[in-house]
């Protein structure tokens, strides 16, 4: 099954043995890499297909590579000592063969081309700065092929993968227009910015039509080597994808996206966004990641305590800090004190590092209101318990693993209020929703 899926734009100006200082004024896109760091999984036993318009060419024809071993350098740019060596997946390329030729996809093998070039190898070599690195790869070249056929080629290929025991992740790169400023490396065409901003709609809405409708004469004043490219992983993706940034430095527009879960609700989505913004050192524009998160105005404008629980990949509690009853003007800005809370001022654990944030799991709990309950009114599955003795108060959540019974909830929160079992309480209760990442 897919594990993950991004765009990556691959020019080597951006590694910084090549750059050597220019690679910041790139900014925007070294930013965009870097939140892909805070959201791709880390990599464990996954083969990683590679779509790379510079990886040997065959008109009419998707290329795939087939051998056991590939070696990565950029000597051709004055830094040969940025070199790696990559485990090949030959057994799965044989295979993706012939299920391209039961797809009516035109492709051949190659077994020949060993040194990996610039297209495949400078996202690899980016994506390992931030400890990423594929247990194996599968270089694919889709320029051969029509627009449609990519579009195609994306759509099946998720279709196989995702009935594969196997787990894969999908780095799909490619620059977009290469004339976007006199000097540009093809000099400069109006249509250069139209171009880009036909892909960034296009990857934003996972609508390719207006890109599959562009004639040859439009291609060619575009000057890009990334539409089959981004146009394969609108295909596999079926659904709006996210763009983590856009700029084009140098006359060349560079695109980062990624695939986001379906299922994943607006509320936890946007709480990654702002520990992302939060673990970067940026103060997070709300408004700005509201739109991205989605769901729509009735979703935001709503008032209500939440809590926000972070959770390692084994299920152990990393952080949680929530509110009984609404303290901010929007549920948006208490999801974001909450999330800012759980992660940096939960007393019981040290803050989160940035490292961290790929392999943790959110969860956000919009609270009911408060109602006022004795004990035969509590479920320790439904209910959620607020205990108080004077000043001193006690929470906890419903549906938590190992709290099976009313005695338990209630020894529970007045343990974590400093309240004896023997004295009495004043007792609430609330029901959650719960959104949870997959």
């Amino acid at each position: 099954m897919i594990k993950w899926a991004c765009l990556m734009p691959h020019p080597p100006i951006l590694v910084p043995q090549v750059g050597r200082g220019r690679e910041l004024e790139a900014e925007k896109t070294l930013w965009g890499i870097k939140r892909l760091g805070m959201l791709l999984p880390y990599f464990k036993d996954e083969t990683a297909i590679i779509m790379s318009p510079h990886f040997t060419y065959l008109p009419g024809h998707l290329i795939v590579g087939s051998l056991d071993m590939y070696s990565g350098d950029l000597s051709k740019f004055s830094a040969p000592e940025v070199s790696n060596q990559y485990v090949g997946n030959s057994l799965f390329a044989q295979d993706l063969l012939g299920f391209m030729a039961g797809a009516d996809i035109p492709a051949k093998i190659d077994s020949k081309t060993r040194l990996l070039d610039h297209g495949t190898f400078v996202p690899l070599a980016l994506l390992e700065g931030y400890g990423r690195r594929p247990a194996k790869i599968v270089p694919l070249n889709p320029v051969g092929l029509s627009p449609a056929q990519s579009y195609d080629l994306g759509r099946r290929l998720r279709d196989e993968l995702d009935s594969n025991k196997a787990d894969f992740g999908i780095l799909f790169s490619g620059d977009l227009s290469h004339r976007l400023s006199p000097d540009a490396p093809c000099g400069f065409s109006p249509f250069g910015n139209v171009f880009d901003n036909m892909v960034i709609e296009a990857l934003s809405s996972g609508d390719p039509s207006a890109l599959l409708r562009l004639g040859e004469e439009q291609l060619y004043e575009a000057g890009q080597c990334g539409l089959n490219s981004v146009l394969a992983f609108i295909g596999m993706a079926q659904q709006p994808l996210r763009v983590l940034s856009y700029e084009g430095p140098f006359g060349v527009g560079y695109a980062v996206a990624v695939l986001r879960p379906k299922d994943i609700h607006h509320y936890v989505d946007f709480a990654r966004l702002v520990l992302m913004d939060l673990l970067d050192n940026r103060l997070p524009d709300i408004p700005i990641l509201v739109r991205s998160a989605g769901g729509g105005k009735e979703v935001w404008d709503q008032r209500s305590g939440c809590f926000v629980s972070l959770y390692t990949l084994n299920g152990q509690l990393r952080g949680c800090i929530g509110t009984i009853e609404p303290t901010r003007p929007s549920i948006a800005l208490e999801i974001a004190n909450n999330a800012a809370a759980a992660a940096f001022e939960d007393p019981r654990f040290s803050p989160v590092k940035p490292e961290e944030l790929p392999n943790l799991k959110i969860s956000v709990d919009v609270l009911s209101p408060l109602e006022d309950a004795s004990i035969e009114d509590l479920n320790p599955k439904v209910y959620g318990v607020v205990v108080r003795a004077g000043r001193r108060r006690g929470v906890l959540l419903p549906d938590i693993n190992g709290v099976d019974t009313v005695q338990d909830q209630l020894s529970i929160a007045k343990r974590k209020a400093g309240i004896g079992d023997h004295e009495e309480v004043k007792i609430q209760r609330f029901t959650v929703r719960r959104y949870k990442e997959p």
